[in-house]
Protein backbone atom coordinates (compact mmCIF):
# COMPACT_ATOMS: atom_id res chain seq x y z
CA UNK A 1 0.00 0.00 0.00
CA UNK A 2 2.86 2.28 0.90
CA UNK A 3 4.45 1.61 -2.70
CA UNK A 4 1.19 2.31 -4.47
CA UNK A 5 -0.21 5.88 -2.62
CA UNK A 6 2.69 8.80 -2.42
CA UNK A 7 -0.01 10.32 -0.28
CA UNK A 8 -0.75 7.18 1.99
CA UNK A 9 3.03 6.80 2.15
CA UNK A 10 3.95 10.34 3.28
CA UNK A 11 0.93 10.59 5.68
CA UNK A 12 2.65 7.10 7.40
CA UNK A 13 6.15 8.71 7.13
CA UNK A 14 4.98 12.05 9.00
CA UNK A 15 2.56 9.81 11.72
CA UNK A 16 5.81 8.06 12.10
CA UNK A 17 8.36 11.11 12.69
CA UNK A 18 5.54 12.74 15.17
CA UNK A 19 5.34 9.41 17.15
CA UNK A 20 9.12 9.48 16.95
CA UNK A 21 9.33 13.30 18.48
CA UNK A 22 6.39 12.65 21.22
CA UNK A 23 8.71 8.72 22.14
CA UNK A 24 11.69 11.40 22.59
CA UNK A 25 10.10 13.91 24.50
CA UNK A 26 8.69 11.04 27.45
CA UNK A 27 12.03 10.09 27.48
CA UNK A 28 13.89 13.18 27.79
CA UNK A 29 10.99 14.50 30.36
CA UNK A 30 11.30 11.21 32.34
CA UNK A 31 15.09 11.09 32.57
CA UNK A 32 14.64 15.22 33.86
CA UNK A 33 12.40 14.46 36.39
CA UNK A 34 14.94 11.30 37.35
CA UNK A 35 17.56 14.02 37.64
CA UNK A 36 15.68 16.43 40.11
CA UNK A 37 14.79 13.39 42.48
CA UNK A 38 18.22 12.75 42.77
CA UNK A 39 19.17 16.53 43.14
CA UNK A 40 16.73 17.17 45.15
CA UNK A 41 18.32 15.86 48.43
CA UNK A 42 21.63 16.60 47.76
CA UNK A 43 20.84 20.81 46.99
CA UNK A 44 21.63 22.82 50.09
CA UNK A 45 18.57 22.86 52.73
CA UNK A 46 18.84 27.46 51.69
CA UNK A 47 16.95 26.63 48.52
CA UNK A 48 13.84 25.48 49.90
CA UNK A 49 13.45 29.17 51.15
CA UNK A 50 11.22 31.30 49.83
CA UNK A 51 10.64 34.34 51.62
CA UNK A 52 12.46 35.88 55.30
CA UNK A 53 11.41 33.82 58.19
CA UNK A 54 9.40 35.50 60.58
CA UNK A 55 10.84 36.19 64.09
CA UNK A 56 9.61 37.21 67.51
CA UNK A 57 11.97 38.07 70.85
CA UNK A 58 11.56 35.84 73.97
CA UNK A 59 9.56 37.96 75.46
CA UNK A 60 6.56 38.01 72.98
CA UNK A 61 3.28 37.62 74.37
CA UNK A 62 2.03 34.16 72.57
CA UNK A 63 -1.02 35.70 71.09
CA UNK A 64 0.87 38.48 69.71
CA UNK A 65 3.43 35.35 68.23
CA UNK A 66 0.13 33.80 67.09
CA UNK A 67 -1.59 36.97 65.04
CA UNK A 68 1.91 37.53 63.13
CA UNK A 69 1.66 33.62 62.09
CA UNK A 70 -1.95 33.89 61.22
CA UNK A 71 -1.31 37.27 59.25
CA UNK A 72 1.16 35.45 57.06
CA UNK A 73 -0.47 32.21 57.37
CA UNK A 74 2.55 30.24 58.58
CA UNK A 75 2.87 27.79 61.10
CA UNK A 76 5.64 28.10 63.05
CA UNK A 77 7.87 31.50 63.91
CA UNK A 78 11.79 31.94 64.83
CA UNK A 79 12.31 33.15 68.42
CA UNK A 80 15.23 35.44 68.37
CA UNK A 81 17.50 36.99 71.17
CA UNK A 82 18.84 40.45 71.26
CA UNK A 83 21.22 40.22 68.61
CA UNK A 84 19.05 38.65 66.61
CA UNK A 85 20.21 35.00 66.83
CA UNK A 86 18.01 32.41 66.46
CA UNK A 87 17.18 30.50 70.22
CA UNK A 88 14.57 28.27 68.99
CA UNK A 89 11.48 28.22 67.11
CA UNK A 90 7.70 28.76 67.71
CA UNK A 91 5.02 26.43 65.99
CA UNK A 92 1.03 26.21 66.70
CA UNK A 93 1.69 22.65 68.25
CA UNK A 94 3.45 24.70 70.99
CA UNK A 95 1.17 26.98 71.77
CA UNK A 96 -2.13 24.67 71.84
CA UNK A 97 0.49 23.06 74.14
CA UNK A 98 0.79 26.36 76.33
CA UNK A 99 -3.11 26.06 76.37
CA UNK A 100 -3.36 23.07 77.16
CA UNK A 101 -1.12 23.51 80.47
CA UNK A 102 -3.59 26.02 81.29
CA UNK A 103 -1.80 29.12 80.18
CA UNK A 104 -3.92 31.47 78.24
CA UNK A 105 -2.78 32.88 75.16
CA UNK A 106 -3.49 36.13 75.91
CA UNK A 107 -0.97 36.25 78.64
CA UNK A 108 1.96 37.85 78.35
CA UNK A 109 3.50 34.68 78.21
CA UNK A 110 7.85 34.41 77.35
CA UNK A 111 7.56 32.43 74.15
CA UNK A 112 11.13 30.81 75.68
CA UNK A 113 9.50 28.70 78.25
CA UNK A 114 7.05 27.40 74.63
CA UNK A 115 10.35 26.81 72.65
CA UNK A 116 11.84 23.50 72.39
CA UNK A 117 15.72 22.80 71.71
CA UNK A 118 16.34 24.55 68.24
CA UNK A 119 17.58 21.94 66.32
CA UNK A 120 19.52 24.88 63.86
CA UNK A 121 21.45 23.66 61.16
CA UNK A 122 23.84 25.34 58.61
CA UNK A 123 21.86 26.85 55.67
CA UNK A 124 24.34 25.30 53.24
CA UNK A 125 23.80 21.96 54.65
CA UNK A 126 22.62 19.53 52.79
CA UNK A 127 18.53 18.88 52.30
CA UNK A 128 19.55 15.27 53.40
CA UNK A 129 20.79 16.38 56.67
CA UNK A 130 18.12 18.45 57.63
CA UNK A 131 16.03 15.77 56.90
CA UNK A 132 17.47 13.49 58.62
CA UNK A 133 17.92 16.13 62.09
CA UNK A 134 14.08 16.73 61.89
CA UNK A 135 13.59 12.71 61.21
CA UNK A 136 15.86 12.15 64.79
CA UNK A 137 14.36 14.35 66.70
CA UNK A 138 10.30 14.44 65.42
CA UNK A 139 10.39 17.80 64.77
CA UNK A 140 8.22 19.69 61.33
CA UNK A 141 10.36 22.45 61.54
CA UNK A 142 13.68 23.41 61.76
CA UNK A 143 14.62 26.92 61.02
CA UNK A 144 17.90 27.21 59.03
CA UNK A 145 21.46 29.45 60.29
CA UNK A 146 23.74 31.03 58.09
CA UNK A 147 26.29 32.74 60.08
CA UNK A 148 24.79 32.80 63.76
CA UNK A 149 21.71 34.60 61.66
CA UNK A 150 17.86 33.04 61.00
CA UNK A 151 18.08 32.35 57.41
CA UNK A 152 14.68 30.86 57.10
Amino acid sequence: MLGRSRVFSDFCTRRIANLLEQSQRAVQSEYALAQDDENRFSRPARSLVHQAPLSVSPGTPLAEALAAMNRLRVGSIVVCDEAARPVGILTLKDVVAARDAGRDSTDHADCRRDVGRPGLTGSAAPVSDALLLMARRAIHHLPLVESGDSAG
